[in-house]
Order: structure tokens, then sequence, then C-alpha cells
């Protein structure tokens, strides 16, 4: 059975009114929000305290706090007092993967037009004043879903180097960059 660990006013609203509209049989395991302060033995289910958090089964939970790139992440977020997200745009220098990954097509980019949309954060379109209601991909149904990863190349491997939209990225001292040394993605 699915369990979606959900708090009220929280971002997991819309995981849950996924299983609602497919009819899924699931059990939502309420928690105070937010759920790493208020609920800390929630923090062994899903160790960044987070909601939403959407498992069909233990095993790949359990699976996924032991991967390797997944622990250097924790260990990351244990040592940042901010995290500060960029927003992934069309118009970039390094266009996000979302947009040169070949998930949108030509009537996708004539939608983010039509509705303003600037960029997107983990495929959440946004407009340039931060609103994201009404912009049609943003509903898209369960037949349209897909799944895009900011990861590079080489997070969690041994790969010190990849090439992206037809450049030659490199891996050094910790940082990915292009040949002029410009950053060029996140190496975890």
């Amino acid at each position: 059975m699915i369990t979606l660990y959900h708090s009220a006013g929280a971002r997991s609203f819309r995981p849950l009114w996924t299983l609602e509209a497919l009819g899924l049989d699931y059990e939502l395991r309420m928690l105070p929000f937010p759920p790493r302060v208020h609920a800390k033995e929630y923090l062994e289910v899903n160790p960044l305290g987070t909601v939403p958090a959407f498992f069909d089964d233990p095993a790949p939970r359990d699976a996924l706090w032991r991967e390797r790139s997944t622990k250097r992440l924790l260990a990351v977020q244990a040592r940042m007092d901010v995290a500060v997200f960029g927003l992934g745009s069309p118009f970039a220098e390094v266009p996000s993967q979302v947009y040169i990954g070949g998930y949108l097509d030509a009537a996708d980019y004539r939608s983010l037009s039509d509705d303003r949309v600037v960029g997107d954060v983990a495929t959440v379109f946004y407009r340039e004043d931060g609103s994201s209601d009404g912009i049609a991909l943003n509903a898209l149904g369960p037949e349209r879903l897909f799944l895009v990863s900011d990861a590079m190349a080489t997070a969690g491997s041994d790969a010190t180097g990849f090439s992206l939209a037809g450049e030659d990225i490199f891996l050094r001292d910790g940082r990915l960059t292009n040949a002029e040394g410009t950053l060029a993605g996140a190496h975890l």
C-alpha cells in the first residue's frame, strides 16, 4: 500500500490530490508542520524531515536513504545554514535539464509563453511575479507526468567530466566548470 506523509498547508497536498484523483488506495500519515521540528521521530522515515514523503514499500525508502549520493546530500545539508535554489530557465546560459532534455515539445513551449512563464523550480513553472496558479503545464494529468533531475553525470560516480548541450564540462577541485572555468552545474 502507498503511504503518504503529509502536513496541512504543505506541498504534500499535490500528491494527496493526485492519489484521490486516481482513486488509489493509500495510507495518510498526518504530521505537524514542519515535521523536522515538531515530529523528530519522522527523521527516521525521512532524514530531510520534509513532506511529502511518498513510499509504496519500505524497501525503496530504506534503499534511498542508504544510497551514496543521498548520504552526501544529507551531509551537505547538515553543514549549511541557508540553501539557495536557482530558477531554471530556457533563457539561461546553461539551461536547466527540463529545457534541454527533450521533455517539452513545441506546443509545451507555446503554452509556457502564453502563460508568461519565466522558469521553473523542480519542474513547477512560475511567472516573473512568483505565481504558478493557472499555468497549464503545472496541471498535467498522470499521462504526461515526467521526472526531471538536475543531478549531473558526476554525482555519485567516478566520472570526471561529461558533455552538456555540446559543451565539455569538467570536475575540478569539487566544482563543475566549462573549459573557461565558468561554473556549469552542481557536484555534491
